[in-house]
């Protein structure tokens, strides 16, 4: 298994033992090259990195500081759409699955990651209501997987590890449909 990380604590990395390749990629476009190599020879893609949509145009050297003049404003530019890149880049066979971290409930937050699904083009996506208290920093998580034809194939609540197995399920059952009825992705 490969892990293309950045910014992931050295006890959890340490906690796949050998059986993770880890790669790390410090900035988007570091993930973009990363995910590309990687994605070559995969049969399954899991995109479940939380990639800024920008980026400040210009890299500072150092620390910007007050007592320096501050700064009246920073240009950002957009980030390359690394997902979107690696489905239209995609071969027949291989399972592209992306993340949705939205804010939302209910319906309008099942709107979101169909919208996304369709925008990107995945075969899959996870998608988890983020707010102060849910996804990101919360033991417990809620997980919603949508297919390409924006049904609920996966609805998952309660700890990480039950809902990565809820996800990874979902790809299983996913590639298992594909092969059986002679579609690819």
């Amino acid at each position: 298994m490969l892990l293309a990380a950045s910014n992931v604590e050295a006890a959890v990395l340490a906690a796949a033992g050998g059986a993770v390749e880890v790669t790390p990629a410090a900035t988007a476009a570091d993930l973009a090259a990363v995910m590309g190599r990687f994605a070559a020879e995969a049969d399954v893609v899991v995109m479940a990195a939380a990639v800024a949509d920008f980026r400040p145009a210009v890299m500072a050297d150092g620390k910007l500081t007050k007592e320096d003049g501050g700064i009246a404003s920073i240009a950002l530019v957009e980030n390359p759409d690394i997902l979107k890149g690696l489905v239209e880049q995609g071969r027949e066979g291989q399972t592209i699955v992306g993340f949705a971290a939205e804010t939302g409930q209910g319906e309008e937050l099942l709107e979101r990651g169909r919208r996304k699904r369709r925008r990107k083009g995945s075969d899959l996506l996870a998608v988890n209501e983020v707010g102060w208290h849910k996804g990101f920093e919360a033991d417990d998580n809620h997980l919603v997987v949508i297919d390409r034809s924006d049904e609920v194939v996966a609805d998952a609540a309660g700890s990480k590890r039950v809902v990565a197995d809820a996800l990874l399920d979902a790809v299983l059952a996913y590639r298992a449909g594909q092969s059986s009825s002679g579609i690819s992705s």
